[in-house]
Order: structure tokens, then sequence, then C-alpha cells
């Protein structure tokens, strides 16, 4: 029978049972672990964190007090100290190490699925693991690498109950009937969570705008998916269209073709899902742009937590992704320079290597043309005997003229018969270099070929 996953360990047990006896001084001294673990008490609903800092403060839910009442699924404690334990192989092994999966007993696909919970993990680090070698290989490396979430603690995104003016792009939102994705009945309260999310933005210093009319702030394939959206935050790593919608219920009918005359009086976003559609209440925040999941990051009401609590989140991944933005920034420009010194580096090698090919080309020209002269001698020396072997008559003068100027153009291609030195050095084109970079193009580290 496997683990229920849904049950709290002996860890997230003991950090909810200091909260809910009011996070008494004393406890947790030696760092943010138990914040770490109270996060994602927080995600499951079990409790609230606000601020951070000296700040930092957790409450129990009614969640919470009903799940504390669950007894703590049992934890072997050779798990336990196995997840420790390879924790500290990885530390001392300064970050990284290589294992055999087929060498022990170890599970170490669960090991690392539970690694994040370990007593000894550092602050802000995770460990992730990568198969190597030939196909089916067990040799397994694990490695510790940035957890940026740790680093970015929730802070509370205050809903308004009632609002006296509405934000300029909400009031557009609640105008645009055709596209608001919300029954009527709960259009307030999805127009209050963009109220919050607006004044929240503006309050970190956020731009909000109206994407359709800010397009040329976003990249062509933003553009595409922008559709009749409220409006667009811009953060520092990216920009993000926010859409409310409400989620509909199950068992709707195809609109019937002889009901299209009532059909057309729908709202366009009900009218063109061709079903119909059956209000819930429950509503969901779709959040997309550079780094958000493939669909978006999608919040949205459930049976432990509602959105008004999760609007928190929403900005702590604007903050996440923009760490995250600036550590690939950083790291890209990092790449960029040893990629330039590995670039200058190959040109120097391969002016040299050129150079030296253009002396191996010089010397060997000289060799192929002291051959020929050598032959060519031997030549000569064939024509002089000739020539004297000749009458005194007119074809012996003229055989003579050939043979003297023969002589002559010898002694100028013997390469021997002049002064010797190095030959000539010759800034080589860039293209001339090219054979010899190996894969480097010779007009920049960047330039594609």
């Amino acid at each position: 029978m496997g683990r229920d996953e849904s049950a709290l360990n002996h860890l997230q047990v003991e950090v909810l049972t200091w909260i809910s006896i009011g996070c008494p001084d004393g406890v947790y001294v030696d760092g943010y672990s138990h914040r770490i673990v109270a996060r994602g008490l927080h995600r499951r609903g079990l409790i609230t964190v606000s601020g951070r800092g000296q700040s930092w403060l957790a409450a129990i839910t009614a969640l919470g007090v009903e799940r504390l009442a669950t007894p703590a699924a049992p934890e072997p404690q050779q798990e336990v100290a196995d997840v420790n334990a390879l924790w500290q192989r990885v530390l001392a092994a300064g970050g990284s190490m290589r294992v055999d999966k087929s060498a022990d007993a170890l599970d170490y696909d669960r090991l690392l699925r539970l690694s994040m919970n370990s007593s000894v993990r550092p602050f802000a680090q995770k460990l992730e693991s990568k198969l190597v070698g030939h196909y089916g290989s067990m040799n397994l490396d694990i490695y510790s690498t940035e957890h940026l979430p740790d680093r970015v603690l929730p802070r509370p995104v205050p809903v308004p109950n009632k609002v006296g003016k509405y934000h300029p792009l909400v009031q557009n939102y609640l105008k645009d009937r055709e596209w608001q994705y919300v029954s009527k009945d709960h259009l307030v309260r999805a127009a209050h969570l963009l109220q919050a999310i607006t004044a929240e933005a503006e309050l970190r210093g956020l731009v909000v705008f109206d994407p359709e009319a800010g397009a040329a702030a976003l990249l062509p394939y933003e553009r595409r998916k922008v559709g009749r959206i409220p409006f667009a935050v811009k953060a520092a790593a990216a920009v993000y269209t926010i859409r409310v919608r409400e989620i509909p219920g199950k068992g709707a009918s195809r609109i019937a073709p002889d009901y299209w005359n009532h059909a057309n009086r729908l709202p366009t976003w009900q009218r063109k899902r061709g079903f119909e559609f059956i209000p819930t209440g429950n509503l969901e925040l779709v959040v997309d742009g550079r780094r958000t999941a493939y669909q978006g990051d999608i919040y949205r009401d459930s049976k432990s937590s509602r959105l008004e609590e999760l609007l928190p989140e929403i900005f702590r991944c604007f903050e996440i992704y923009s760490l995250a933005a600036e550590r690939d920034k950083a790291k890209g420009e990092r790449e960029a320079a040893t990629k330039k010194l590995r670039w200058e580096s190959a040109m120097a090698q391969a002016r040299a290597d050129y150079r030296e090919h253009h002396r191996r080309t010089v010397l060997g020209a000289q060799f192929e043309a002291w051959q020929n002269v050598n032959a060519m001698e031997q030549f000569i020396d064939e024509m002089s005997a000739t020539v004297a072997a000749m009458g005194d008559n007119e074809s012996r003068s003229g055989a003579a003229e050939w043979l003297g100027w023969a002589r002559g153009h010898l002694g100028q291609l013997d390469p021997l018969r002049g002064p010797l030195s190095m030959p000539e050095e010759k800034e080589p084109a860039p293209d001339e270099l090219r054979p010899f970079l190996n894969g480097w193009n010779p007009h920049g580290p960047n330039s594609s070929f």
C-alpha cells in the first residue's frame, strides 16, 4: 500500500503545531527551514503567511486545525537518514557527485523527491539529477542547484469588500459585457480581484496597461495570445497578461440549432463556446508570460483556498521570475564572455597555424623549384654538349644563343642562388583562417556561417 501523500510528515506537524500555539519565540533559531515548511503548508491552505524578515507572521486556518487532528504519517527513520545522508554526500563532494543506481539498494528517485524536506538542506538550494553515459546507463549525476522560491516570501494583497472607484482598466472590463468570461452574479467579485491586482501592482512599482493598446511592449507570440484580456502587468522579468474566468459546471449540453436565436442574445464569450454555460461561482486567474507554464500559471478556487488567498502567490512569482531573469542574464553574460575568450584564443592559434602553414607552403614551393632546377641543369648540360658538337654554322649560332638564355633563366629559378630568409609575413583574410578554427567563425564568436 502506497504512502498517503495528503498526510503530514513529522516536520510539517511540528511546524503546524508551533504556528497553532502562536509561533512562540525561541523554538526555531537556526535559520529559515521552518519558514520553508510553512510555505508548503500555506500552499495547502493549512496556514496563512504574511510579511517577511522580522515582520514574518503565520496563522493557522480552520482547515489546518482540522488537519492537525490527523496523525502524522509515520516516516521511516531509515528513509529520513538516507535523505539527510544524500544531502551531506553531495555537499561534501562540492555540490555534485555521480552514483551508480545499480550499485546499492537506495531508491535515489524517491530520495530526490523527499530531499526538499530534509533538515540539512541549505537555504535556497535543491537537488536535481540527470542520467549520464550511454543508453541504459545507470550512472546518475546528482547536484545541488539554486532554488529561488526560498528567497521570496509572499506578501499580503488586500482585496476590497467595496470599491469606490475602479481602476480605468477594470472599468473597461466591466463595460465590455461581451468578453467578461464571468456570469453576472459573480462579476463584482471578479472585478474586486482585478482591482486588487491593479492596485497592488502599482503599489509595487509595476506598470499596468491595456494589452491591446500596448501591444508594442509584447513579443510576437505574446501578441497572438492576448485576445480580449482586461490588462497586462509589466514586471521586471517580462510582460504578463492576466485573465479572469469562471470555471464552468459539468454536464453542459450543446446549444441546439433551433436555439440560436436565443443564443445570439448571449454574450460573445458564452456564444463562442457552443455549449451552454453552467455557472459555478468558482473563479480562476490565468497569468501568462515568459517563464510561466505552457498554458499560463493558473490560480483557482478550491475546497481548501479561495482566489483572494492566492493573490500573494501571483506577485511572489513575479519576483521569482525576475530573480530567475537576472540570474539567467548574468549567466548569459558570463557564458558570452567565456565564449569570446575562447574565440579570441582560437583566432590567435589560427593565425599562428596559418603562419606555419604559409611557411610550409613557401618551403614546399622552394623545394619543388630546386628539384626542377636540378633536373633542368641536366637538360642544359645535354643541350650544351649538343651545341658543342655542332659545326661552325648559322644553326650553331642560334643554338648557342638559346643555350645562353637557358643558363641565365636557370639561375633565376634556383632558390639557393639568392639570399635565404624567413618568408614575408602575410595578414590573412578572415576566410583564410576558417580551415584552422575548428568550427569557429572567423567573423566573430556569435556569427553564423
